[in-house]
């Protein structure tokens, strides 16, 4: 490039203003065999940064999903991290719902330049609140009025037992929507499918005699607990349990992995556990591990259509307890075969 006229007028910048590419105009440019190695060359004629929506200070939560038992408190942390060159100062407000209480619920603290800071606070749950899933509304902004963009907190209230805390993956959706992801492909279960065979949000269903308490949880939210080694304690598990079972299933492929069974006394039993793939590879293969169908469905959702496979929900094999103890807590296994491991629900008994 030798010399450009833009609209007529000469220009040294390498590159076109935002309302050429709106407004259209003309380009006069002259060319050579050699570089000109001076024009465009100079810091004037840098491109410019583009502004649009840029914000000087990000703003998040620590963590942005919290469990906490009825009763009881926890807490978390408000986290601005300042992009600019100079100090800012980061104002915030939450509004909890009914029963939720954060001390403060307000505050405001300095971030240096380039710098990150933080402030905490505590989330307490009331003793007779309802067992669910809860979204604090929060609001952000710098001390000169500049709106920080922040997300809601989600507040799990779970007693002690309830698989509900441990829940991170969604994997039933309603038909036509499909808005869950079961398997990390974008599949789901169907939540009609399953209500018609008596799996309802919140219902009690029975597999070989042994009951379960079904996920009571929306469709499209978290439903099941994708296994990573977490722990849930049982505090209602009877002396003398016989047995411990779950329901579940895996993706992508049969999968299963070691428990851990922690007794009141502290000595522990390993097992093994494990699921079947969750349409039996494509209706090409039998139940795994000992498994028993807990419920068939004839479709599994796609986006917002319907994959035509046969999709399941299992019974483990019963796992053998030690009757002369008390089950205290069960751990889930850190690391599986292949796939990944889902539990929907499980029973000491």
């Amino acid at each position: 490039m030798q010399s450009l006229k833009v609209n007529g007028a000469s220009s040294t910048h390498p590159w076109l203003p935002e309302s050429f590419i709106a407004n259209g105009g003309t380009l006069q440019y002259t060319v050579g065999s050699t570089p000109n190695t001076t024009w465009g060359s100079s810091a004037a004629d840098a491109p410019p940064s583009y502004h649009y929506g840029e914000i000087p200070t990000l703003v998040s939560l620590n963590p942005g999903r919290i469990t906490v038992a009825p009763g009881a408190q926890v807490q978390a942390s408000i986290t601005a991290q300042n992009i600019s060159n100079a100090a800012t100062t980061v104002q915030w407000s939450a509004t909890p719902p009914a029963g939720l209480t954060l001390t403060p619920a307000s505050g405001s603290f300095t971030v240096a330049a380039n710098s990150n800071a933080q402030q905490s606070f505590t989330i307490a749950a009331g003793a007779n609140m309802a067992e669910g899933v809860y979204s604090i509304p929060l609001t952000a902004q710098t001390s000169t009025g500049v709106k920080l963009p922040i997300s809601a907190l989600t507040v799990v209230v779970a007693k002690p037992g309830n698989l509900l805390g441990l829940f991170n993956n969604a994997g039933i959706s309603n038909d036509g929507q499909g808005n869950a992801d079961f398997d990390g492909d974008g599949y789901s279960y169907s939540a009609q499918q399953l209500a018609a065979s008596g799996y309802k949000p919140g219902a009690t269903v029975t597999v070989n005699g042994t009951q379960y308490l079904w996920p009571n949880v929306a469709p499209a939210t978290f439903d099941n607990v994708q296994v990573a080694g977490q722990t849930i304690q049982t505090p209602d598990a009877k002396a003398g349990a016989t047995h411990l079972t779950f329901l579940g299933s895996a993706t992508n492929g049969p999968s299963s992995g070691n428990v851990t069974i922690t007794y009141t006394d502290g000595s522990t039993q390993t097992a093994q556990l494990g699921f079947s793939d969750w349409t039996l590879g494509a209706g090409n293969s039998q139940p795994s591990y000992g498994n028993v169908v807990a419920v068939k469905t004839s479709y599994r959702n796609a986006g917002s259509g319907q994959d035509q496979v046969g999709t399941y929900v299992f019974a483990s094999a019963p796992i053998a307890l030690n009757a002369s103890k008390q089950v205290a807590s069960i751990t889930f296994p850190s690391s599986v075969d292949q796939g990944a491991l889902h539990i929907f629900a499980l029973t000491v008994s």
